[in-house]
């Protein structure tokens, strides 16, 4: 390709080969304005128009995705771009879908995907407009399951974190959930049930069963471990 016509001076790209797609996207070539460390690449889209520069910090941010026909069939088939719950799809998407988005490994790089239905924003707005609210966050139910209407609740921040794969999770009589949302449930502080079970190795039974110390019991715990036998009568 002539790079020139673009106004590009050539420019190989160890991270940006030709043939790479990014959303609708393909890189043929990779180049850059002259006399500027800004690197540029030339694109055809899926739509079959002519061939587009774009930025490569574009592409891989995620911020480009097609020649412009992209945003103009979701303007046009929807109108819902200003609704509060496309920016949530988009991100979705964006982590289950594109190899460069830094969540990337955590949910497509893991298998985590996207179902079919939910591929238009329409669907997922008909199924997820119902209960949500400002400062929640979309939750998978399973974390190893894909995003799709039976697998898929709005959740508070910490609720959403609580359900993540780095959460230490216990299964007692049958449920398995976060230790945090064990001490919900169970009526023990987080940091006693995590001593218990990370630091003293009780199993789950014995964790959540075992009513806490009271402040009378843990200040004389601690002054027979300071002074052992030394206490008075």
């Amino acid at each position: 390709m002539d790079l020139a016509h673009f106004g590009l001076v050539p420019h190989n790209s160890a991270t940006i080969p030709p043939g790479r797609k990014f959303g609708r996207l393909t890189v043929v070539a990779v180049g850059k304005p002259p006399n500027t460390y800004r690197y540029t690449a030339v694109c055809m889209c899926e739509c079959g128009s002519e061939p587009i520069t774009v930025r490569v910090d574009g592409l891989t941010s995620g911020g480009v995705v097609s020649c412009g026909c992209y945003h103009r069939e979701v303007s046009r088939t929807h109108g819902l771009s200003k609704h509060p719950l496309y920016q949530v799809w988009r991100h979705m998407r964006m982590r289950c879908e594109n190899p460069d988005d830094a969540a990337y490994p955590n949910y497509g790089g893991r298998g985590i995907t996207v179902c079919k239905r939910w591929q238009k924003v329409e669907n997922f707005v008909a199924d997820m407009e119902a209960g949500y609210a400002p400062g929640l966050e979309i939750d998978r139910i399973d974390n190893d399951g894909d995003y799709k209407p039976s697998n898929c609740r709005w959740a508070t921040p910490s609720e959403n974190s609580d359900n993540r794969r780095s959460g230490h999770r216990i299964t007692f009589n049958g449920k398995t959930q976060s230790i945090r949302r064990w001490a919900k449930e169970t009526g023990i502080s987080y940091g006693t049930l995590w001593e218990r079970i990370a630091i003293w190795g009780w199993d789950a039974g014995r964790a959540f069963t075992t009513p806490p110390l009271s402040n009378e019991e843990r200040m004389r715990k601690a002054r027979r471990a300071r002074w052992g036998d030394h206490l008075p009568t």
